[in-house]
């Protein structure tokens, strides 16, 4: 019997507090329903997740993934340290990401990147070691504390989806450093259950 899929579930006190501190996301808020979104709790299959997902289509990332499950067993970093670099282009895998997978691997093979240890630092400090790694922005980081850590209050505005969500939901033509404070300041401390609706407007119906 297979183990059922981690989510991240917007709770009811996320709900309530952020509809009546912004009452046109809480229009959508009631009209989507509580939503959730899985998550990847093994921090180096999600890292591998987000490399391979870098700039191609969720199609195609997919596949690359599943050869790769294939060709190494696992997605641990010792199974993929131990696939030799050919067979991971074989994959479907670029040079440079391929490169970016190895740095990973090998930082979390040799302690220098710790998932225990990530898992009990602030949302900044987890970052800056995240975007220490080849391969690995701001963006990608976020991503992270999103869908592996499952952190309460992120809001990513190096995310397309979750700009052009909030410009749509409130009329915006830009999002200037100074609106992207108060809405921060807005969602807080459930930027994270803010992001998904944000996404949920953008994708429109």
């Amino acid at each position: 019997m297979t183990s059922p899929t981690p989510t991240f579930r917007c709770t009811p006190e996320a709900i309530a507090c952020l509809s009546q501190r912004d009452p046109a996301l809480g229009e959508h808020i009631a009209r989507y329903g509580l939503l959730e979104r899985p998550m990847i709790p093994d921090l180096f299959e999600a890292l591998v997740t987000s490399i391979v997902s870098q700039q191609i289509s969720g199609k195609a990332a997919e596949t690359i993934l599943a050869r790769l499950r294939q060709q190494t067993g696992t997605l641990s970093p010792e199974g993929l340290l131990g696939c030799p670099e050919e067979a991971l282009r074989g994959c479907g895998l670029s040079g440079r990401k391929t490169g970016y997978l190895t740095a990973a691997a090998r930082a979390m093979a040799d302690g220098r990147l710790s998932a225990a240890e990530l898992r009990r630092l602030p949302d900044e400090e987890v970052i800056r070691r995240l975007v220490a790694l080849p391969g690995i922005g701001r963006w990608t980081a976020e991503m992270l504390l999103f869908f592996s850590f499952g952190r309460p209050d992120v809001l990513s505005f190096d995310d397309l989806g979750i700009r052009r969500g909030l410009m749509q939901l409130h009329g915006l033509d830009t999002l200037p450093p100074a609106l992207r404070t108060h809405y921060r300041t807005l969602y807080t401390p459930y930027g994270t259950t803010a992001s998904f609706y944000l996404w949920r407007i953008a994708a429109g119906d």
